[in-house]
């Protein structure tokens, strides 16, 4: 899964080598082969407990006095440049012709988008990979960015090598120009088969314009730092603080690595979050958190006074409420539907109602009108003597004293 070969380690002494929780297990095989290749160095395992592991646990390596951190698997780069720090990303092998093959296969040119899985694709290898598209382009026109390459400028289709759940895959669609991608065919290059995935940009959009409008009503904020050591954290704060003071508004600061219910269910008081963190971990389903949970960027929006209209078509958005409501309704009837085996069920009135196709012989109960004695039927009203004292054994009457 990693390949170590590349590493030069001559001129560090003590290293730590930070895993991914979910990766743990391959933690022992790499520092085997460290310590095979290198059997003059002292590596130290750490295990990175930030959310979804791709930002360096550069605090949790402080208290050890290291000369280099080794951070494994996907990352999001985020750290600044004060701490020696070599990243690993993974390795995963791939058939290169049936790769092509795959991409021969859609006709028109398209952006392409390697994820950080595939990264040691050579840039050499890779453009064997684009020979079907020099047809229409011009050699000059195939520019290199980021963690891919793309064919073309303005093209509405997105050709994605790596998994669907990829969170690139996720953030560069989401901050794409909104209409510009129509289709995007996500290929496996294990299997190298291409699927279609739907391109709806439109209620996510939608949802964080309608997250801007409620932080603007809000009166305490929660600044959440979660990631204290990437370089522009100490820049964001500092924004995120001045814009709360100018428009009178209360906040309190809070550093958590990871995020849970509990931790944020702790004050009430807050109304919003702000969320300094990577790129990665800025975009929260706040749902299961029951708080509204913003970036930077979005307090800028809320406070200032420029609005960003969004022109869409809510039709899209009242579309996916309706099927809600359907499956909810569904649901309910299936609920009603469900036999109960139990012999007798109590209605609102706290009366006995026998069930149907339960037994032939309980069928009486429906229709009996005796239903047993009344707990208020037939009670004499008690005689209350007043004027008594004493103890149960010998009461005496309070004039007789």
């Amino acid at each position: 899964m990693y390949r170590i070969d590349n590493l030069n380690l001559e001129n560090f002494e003590k290293i730590v080598i930070q895993f991914p929780s979910n990766q743990l297990q391959e933690s022992q095989t790499v520092w085997r082969q460290l310590n095979k290749k290198y059997p003059n160095k002292q590596f130290i395992i750490s295990a990175d407990p930030l959310h979804s592991s791709c930002c360096v646990n550069v605090i949790g390596a402080r208290h050890i006095k290291h000369d280099l951190i080794i951070h494994f698997g996907e990352t999001c780069f985020s750290e600044s440049q004060s701490d020696n720090i070599m990243y690993v990303l993974p390795y995963f092998e791939y058939d290169s012709a049936a790769l092509i093959k795959s991409i021969e296969s859609i006709e028109q040119s398209s952006w392409v988008l390697f994820d950080q899985k595939y990264d040691h694709i050579q840039i050499d290898e890779s453009k064997h990979i684009f020979l079907q598209f020099q047809k229409q382009l011009n050699q000059q026109q195939i520019q290199h960015i980021a963690c891919g390459y793309h064919a073309a400028e303005l093209r509405k289709q997105l050709i994605f090598i790596g998994s669907e759940d990829s969170e690139l895959l996720q953030r560069f669609i989401l901050h794409f120009e909104y209409g510009k991608i129509e289709k995007c065919y996500i290929i496996d290059p294990i299997t190298c088969q291409h699927q279609i995935l739907s391109i709806n940009q439109m209620p996510l959009i939608i949802k964080r314009t309608k997250q801007v409008e409620e932080a603007s009503e809000c009166k305490c904020f929660g600044i959440l730092i979660n990631n204290s050591t990437a370089k522009y954290t100490k820049n964001a704060y500092k924004a995120c603080k001045q814009i709360l003071k100018n428009n009178q508004k209360k906040y309190f600061t809070f550093s958590m690595n990871s995020l849970n219910e509990a931790k944020l269910g702790n004050f009430p008081e807050i109304e919003a979050y702000i969320i300094i963190s990577c790129y990665r971990n800025s975009i929260i389903d706040t749902k299961k958190y029951y708080k509204l949970i913003i970036t930077p960027f979005q307090l800028l929006q809320a406070f200032s006074d420029v609005r960003y209209l969004v022109q869409s078509d809510l039709s899209l958005l009242e579309q996916e409420q309706q099927q809600e409501d359907n499956q909810i309704i569904q649901k309910e009837q299936i609920n009603k539907q469900e036999e109960c085996t139990a012999l007798l069920a109590q209605n609102n009135e706290n009366q006995l109602i026998a069930l149907d196709k339960i037994f032939q012989t309980l069928d009486f109960y429906k229709n009996r009108q005796y239903q047993g004695l009344q707990i208020r039927e037939n009670l004499e009203p008690a005689q209350l003597e007043i004027g008594l004292s004493g103890i149960a054994s010998c009461y005496e009457k309070e004039g007789n004293k």
